[in-house]
């Protein structure tokens, strides 16, 4: 997580600094991606989790926590030529992004016996796929003429997305860390699950040569139905809230545009 946020840090400040460039940000009709991201994740499964692997037993003290590992590929669709606004000194284009990713809800637990001795378990809560689809709009504060032909190349860019989609394949399996600990855990603990899944977010990406590498910030709502009871008191329907990081890269895929002017 700390190599994540350095990371991060790292591209916000490229992506703010003069003369960082996206090239292919207005005339790219395809952006192709890699992204693996880090999520803080909650929600009434987990809080039991939480609560009943979080204790103080003598001098022993354990402890639990979740987050949410994931990697994902996705595509941008951008076949409108993007439309100069004011002066043109900025521009807005518009299309669509599909997404395929695996996510990867992690439980680790840890047993402090002394300031100087302690031990980790750890295993997966839930394992899904998604695929999901919606619209993106990107934004580009700064645009310079590329040539005396007039086409357009950015000067950096941003974008904003709002996807939904569903659950392709997906598994709860309880009490992780209680396991990889060998102790016994209430039966069935294993269930697949279905449900959808909705992101909202912002993200911003500069150009190394041919290579776009770039940062997404945003919330997903995950919605599951376990095929089986394994919490007994929980409901089989249950909402998860997260909040990602995600660093990316991908290559964009280039074609000449002339174009709209506002």
């Amino acid at each position: 997580m700390k190599k994540l946020l350095s990371l991060a840090l790292f591209l916000s400040i490229l992506l703010s600094a003069a003369g960082a460039r996206a090239g292919e940000f207005l005339n790219a009709f395809m952006h192709v991606n890699f992204g693996v991201s880090y999520g803080i994740i909650g929600g009434d499964i987990i809080d039991y989790e939480h609560n009943a692997n979080n204790y103080v037993f003598g001098t022993t003290v354990f402890k639990a926590g979740h987050y949410d590992l994931s990697y994902g590929l996705f595509v941008d669709i951008l076949p409108i030529p993007p439309i100069l606004l004011g002066n043109e000194s900025n521009a807005l284009k518009f299309g669509i992004r599909t997404r395929f990713n695996s996510n990867n809800l992690r439980q680790t637990l840890t047993i402090r016996l002394s300031s100087s001795k302690e031990y980790n378990f750890r295993g997966d809560l839930i394992n899904y796929t998604s695929w999901m689809v919606g619209p993106v709009v990107y934004y580009s504060p700064i645009i310079n003429s590329d040539n005396l032909e007039e086409t357009y190349r950015s000067s950096g860019g941003f974008t904003l997305f709002l996807l939904f989609g569903k659950i392709i394949e997906g598994r709860l399996r309880a009490y992780p860390s209680l396991r990889d600990l060998e102790v016994t855990v209430p039966i069935p603990y294993s269930t697949s699950l279905s449900g959808y899944r909705i992101d909202f977010g912002a993200g911003a990406a500069i150009s190394f040569c041919s290579i776009n590498v770039g940062m997404n910030i945003f919330y997903s709502m995950l919605n599951v139905t376990t095929e089986t009871r394994v919490y007994y008191h929980l409901p089989r329907y249950q909402r998860f809230d997260e909040f990602c990081i995600e660093i990316f890269m991908g290559i964009p895929f280039e074609w000449s545009r002339i174009p709209l002017v506002f």
